[in-house]
């Protein structure tokens, strides 16, 4: 090994600015793992194939809906659902947020982002 390789001048990940020797590369770019993200609730819109139902707090038909949503995610030229809650104005003109859950309660997990690599590690987001 040479002794005079220096790690601090390998690029660096555009979105850690750590170097990418914990990074998968793929063919899509570098996937960085920092700020990857879940949330728990209702489907929110988006790809349902990214939504995974809570099985104790999601009814048999809720599931057969989800699982349904994603077949069609599977052959949809863009799989994304538009978000299923929304505002109503009900018969006596109140206006009110309604949430709807045709999948139940679950976890959405974010897609990973992939980072091009930033050769300025000066420039690197910490």
């Amino acid at each position: 090994m040479d002794d005079d390789f220096d790690i601090s001048e390998l690029p660096r990940c555009a979105n850690c600015g750590e170097c990418f020797d914990e990074h998968l590369d793929t063919e899509d770019g570098w996937m960085c793992a920092v700020f990857q993200d879940s949330i728990y609730g209702s489907f929110c819109g988006g790809d349902p194939r990214n939504f995974h139902p809570d099985y104790e707090c999601s009814t048999d038909k809720e599931r057969e809906n989800h699982r349904k949503a994603c077949e069609e995610a599977e052959i949809a030229a863009n799989p994304n659902l538009p978000c299923p809650s929304g505002w109503e104005r009900l018969s006596d003109g109140t206006i009110c947020h309604v949430l709807r859950c045709p999948f139940g309660l679950g976890v959405t997990t974010f897609p990973p982002t992939y980072y091009e690599r930033n050769d300025n590690p000066s420039e690197a987001n910490p």
